[in-house]
């Protein structure tokens, strides 16, 4: 089965905005280690691996856009806030609360709406 250019689109956007999410996990597990200077900030793993996921998802973005449009494509990096709401319960433990279930909802309502909306066009 071979995908369409705009599917592909989809698929590298919504991997681009898991990446992002690992990163922002990763800066968040290596900031307590930072002394606020250079030498510890090239020298922490975990701050220099969510510089490259980071780095790796803009590459993704960038291809992406190249075969789908913005307005399609941008909405969905939406899914970051949900990934991450994911990961910092599970790896940080935080706690997802109701509300913070509620606004995820919303968020993944808000993209299927405008994924629905781009095969219209």
């Amino acid at each position: 089965m071979k995908l369409s250019k705009k599917t592909l689109s989809i698929i590298l956007i919504i991997l681009s905005t898991f990446l992002i999410a690992v990163a922002q996990i990763l800066y968040k597990k290596g900031a307590p280690l930072l002394q606020w200077n250079i030498i510890s900030i090239l020298t922490n793993f975990l701050i220099i691996s969510g510089l490259a996921l980071y780095a790796i998802g803009a590459v993704l973005m960038t291809y992406a856009m190249k075969y789908n449009s913005l307005s399609t494509l941008y909405p969905i990096l939406a899914l970051s806030y949900i990934w991450v709401n994911i990961m910092a319960s599970l790896f940080l433990g935080e706690i997802m609360n109701p509300l913070k279930w509620a606004g995820s909802f919303f968020i993944l309502a808000g993209v299927s709406l405008i994924g629905y909306g781009a095969d219209k066009s």
